[in-house]
């Protein structure tokens, strides 16, 4: 009898030993990534972070996205561009092209190219050449509106900033740990290199004083809040982007959870976006629940998860072009219209169990061109000027 009770004791201690130590091998295991990464840039570069280059930097974004915070970061990218909805001088440019408010389909193939010139841009090699097409496009695609004056270099500067800043913020906000001054400067000369490609003068930030991706992140953070201040702002084009793109992410979804979805979007933009998009806040207990929500899943990341392996890393891109033209790509996922998804068999019926639209030519199931991406219109055009802009950029970069 009087065994019991030491056994029990026993069994509770062993436990909490063992919990103990998984704990702590989490954490190490979830550090250990981040020091390597460290000390092989300090080896390879020194401790002058003015050495980054943009290779350097490319590899460790990389992996951040892919490993370290996938779903945190590839869920900032997708509010850093819906902020831009805010300033109204970007949203009337958006809403009277018709591609992002006319119909849900016209803004899923919109969301979907605009994605995929991202994730080109992001994830494949500086140098390659799905990576010099990404920019190319963009900034060829731009360059009409900019000669033209409706996109002043503020606005692209802006809308540079959100894509360097946001993903800190969201890091900072809802990650089990804070990015470092490494990675924040790999953030910032990614951006900055990304910038130069699309000829965006950094002139207001100072930029001669800046000597490394850190400083230019932190210029660019005060200047990108000092530029909301002054133009963020309601306007009718700003809650119609606003409205379009919260019925595509919860187009998927079913009836009833589509105003709860709604709600937790409205939360995680913050009371100025709220604002300036004229949308409602979120009921309190809601807001409750996702705080409580979220500091639940930075406590199982750090102690009771390890980090995800190579093999486990977060795909983006489909490796391999398509086997019927080497300059076309497939599609890995979609978001309720199945653009530029291969048309096999497996895509097909999980695309009806969910109730949407299947693969096929409508949505360009042979796959997507980078140098095609964008408005239906504008398809197949520009290929001179895109291609005087390549060498400049592949010679920029130091493609062979």
């Amino acid at each position: 009898m009087s065994c019991f009770p030491i056994s029990f004791a026993g069994f509770w201690l062993c436990l909490a030993i063992a919990c103990a130590t998984y704990a702590t091998g989490c954490i190490f295991q979830r550090h250990s990534q981040r020091h390597w990464i460290e000390a092989e840039y300090f080896k390879k570069r020194g401790l002058d972070l003015s050495n980054m280059t943009f290779e350097d930097a490319w590899e460790i974004q990389k992996w951040l996205a892919e490993q370290e915070f996938p779903k945190t970061l590839s869920t900032a990218v997708f509010f850093a561009l819906f902020k831009t909805y805010s300033i109204p001088s970007i949203s009337k440019l958006l809403v009277s092209t018709g591609h992002m408010t006319t119909s849900l389909m016209s803004l899923s193939r919109r969301s979907a190219d605009t994605g995929l010139l991202l994730n080109n841009l992001i994830i494949a090699p500086p140098t390659s050449k799905r990576s010099i097409d990404a920019i190319v496009r963009t900034a060829w695609m731009h360059r009409s509106f900019r000669q033209s004056g409706k996109i002043s270099n503020d606005d692209m500067l802006y809308t540079l900033s959100l894509f360097a800043l946001e993903g800190v913020r969201w890091v900072q906000r809802y990650e089990w740990r804070c990015l470092t001054n490494l990675e924040i400067c790999a953030i910032g000369v990614f951006w900055k290199k990304i910038g130069d490609d699309m000829d965006i003068s950094y002139a207001v930030l100072g930029d001669q004083t800046l000597s490394n991706g850190l400083e230019w992140h932190r210029a660019l953070e005060i200047w990108s809040r000092s530029y909301e201040i002054v133009h963020m702002a309601r306007h009718p084009s700003n809650h119609a982007l606003a409205t379009s793109t919260m019925n595509l992410l919860t187009a998927g979804l079913p009836v009833i959870t589509r105003r709860f979805a709604a709600a937790i979007f409205c939360h995680l933009i913050g009371p100025e976006l709220r604002n300036a998009m004229t949308l409602p806040d979120p009921p309190p207990l809601l807001a409750s629940i996702v705080t409580g929500f979220i500091e639940l899943r930075r406590f199982i990341l750090c102690y009771l998860t390890l980090p995800r392996s190579d093999r486990a890393r977060k795909l983006y891109l489909s490796p391999f072009p398509s086997q019927l033209d080497s300059e076309r790509y497939h599609s890995l996922k979609y978001r309720g219209y199945p653009w530029y998804i291969a048309p096999t068999t497996s895509h097909k019926v999980r695309a009806w169990l969910k109730g949407h639209p299947v693969p096929g030519p409508s949505f360009h199931e042979e796959g997507y061109r980078i140098v095609d991406l964008g408005p239906e219109e504008l398809r197949g055009k520009g290929t001179m000027e895109m291609s005087e802009m390549y060498q400049a950029i592949r010679i920029s970069r130091g493609s062979e």
